[in-house]
């Protein structure tokens, strides 16, 4: 909540000093991670086995939160060596600041995040990454119901819609192979970068077909994406039974 708050007050600030080309920095920003996260959830998803890298230490920048630093706490996942309180706030930190910052949800920085940083299962990360957005989202919504910004009718529909999708999602995370869960993660995240790009196109030479373009690839990438989640939960759960 705190990182969130800090990255929209980064942007009043930007916009109070007329930094120009604000919006078309903050598009390039968010490009730049889908496509590093997009490109790099793919390519480790796809090596073989053997070469593959050991959960929490692909990167590099992950021996900051393999820092023995006091209190540890020790999470419940019986693979994860014991982590700093302080390594754990840092990264809910900077999840909250690109999400206040892009204006973007930010679980698709955390679930990457809980997975190569923390060394989290892909079930598990997806799981968390849920329910910090929960109580996230629990405030946010307090504030503006209060503030007179809520739609009841339109909310009640799409939660009829999110908690079908979300069972579905939850039953995928039981029978989807790790590999199978990155490539898909990494294909959504390739795809509205794409999107992105092709608005950001269509702003500057003001090009209706390229605006309608980036808005079917990334309706046709939420479809399609959705679409093999199921299709690879009934194959496994096929799989399991036979």
């Amino acid at each position: 909540i705190f990182g969130a708050e800090l990255g929209a007050q980064a942007i009043e600030y930007f916009e109070k000093i007329n930094v120009q080309h604000l919006n078309t920095l903050i598009s390039l920003i968010y490009i730049a991670i889908l496509t590093f996260t997009s490109a790099y959830m793919i390519y480790e998803a796809s090596k073989p086995r053997n070469k593959k890298f050991s959960t929490g230490r692909g990167l590099s920048v992950s021996k900051v939160f393999n820092l023995k630093i006091p209190p540890m706490i020790t999470l419940s996942q019986p693979n994860i060596a014991p982590k700093s309180l302080w390594a754990m706030i840092l990264l809910g930190l900077f999840t909250g600041l690109f999400s206040g910052f892009l204006g973007a949800g930010g679980g698709f920085i955390l679930v990457p995040s809980l997975i190569y940083l923390i060394g989290c299962k892909p079930a598990v990360a997806a799981g968390t990454s849920i329910f910090e957005i929960f109580l996230s989202c629990m405030f946010a919504s307090a504030s503006h119901a209060i503030k007179g910004n809520v739609d009841a009718s339109l909310a009640i529909l799409m939660f009829v819609g999110s908690f079908v999708g979300l069972q579905i999602g939850i039953l995928a995370t039981k029978y989807v192979k790790e590999k199978n869960f990155k490539i898909a993660f990494g294909l959504c995240l390739g795809f509205t970068s794409l999107s992105v790009i092709l608005k950001m196109a269509a702003w500057a030479s003001k090009t209706d077909v390229l605006y309608s373009l980036s808005q079917t690839i990334i309706f046709m990438a939420t479809f399609l994406t959705a679409l093999l989640i199921i299709v690879l939960t009934l194959q496994a759960k096929y799989q399991v039974r036979s």
